[in-house]
C-alpha cells in the first residue's frame, strides 16, 4: 500500500492536488509499517511525486505513471540514497 505526500506538478489551476492520494488497499490503522520513501520521476528527470510505501514495488508507478507521465521510481535506499527500482 502507498501514499502521496508531496506532489511536485500541482502548480496551476488545471492539475488537482494530488497530496493524500493513496492506493485503494491503504488503511491508516498500517499506516506506520509505510515506511519505504519514494520519488516519481518523469524521462526529463523531474521529480513528480513523493510518497511512502509500505514494500518496495512498482504499485505507485503502475497506478499514476501514464496519467501523470511518470516512466520510473526510486525508492530510499539503506544509505539514505534514492536508487531505481
Amino acid at each position: 500500500m502507498w501514499k502521496i505526500t508531496d506532489d511536485f506538478i500541482s502548480t496551476d489551476k488545471e492539475r488537482r492536488d494530488l497530496v493524500g492520494l493513496m492506493s485503494w488497499d491503504w488503511d491508516e490503522t498500517r499506516a506506520q509499517k509505510a515506511r519505504h520513501s519514494f520519488l516519481l520521476f518523469d524521462d526529463d528527470r523531474r521529480v513528480y511525486f513523493r510518497g511512502v510505501s509500505t514494500s518496495i514495488s512498482f504499485a505507485p508507478l503502475d497506478n499514476l505513471g501514464e496519467a501523470y507521465g511518470c516512466t520510473y521510481i526510486k525508492y530510499l535506499n539503506n544509505q539514505g540514497k534514492y536508487e531505481v527500482l
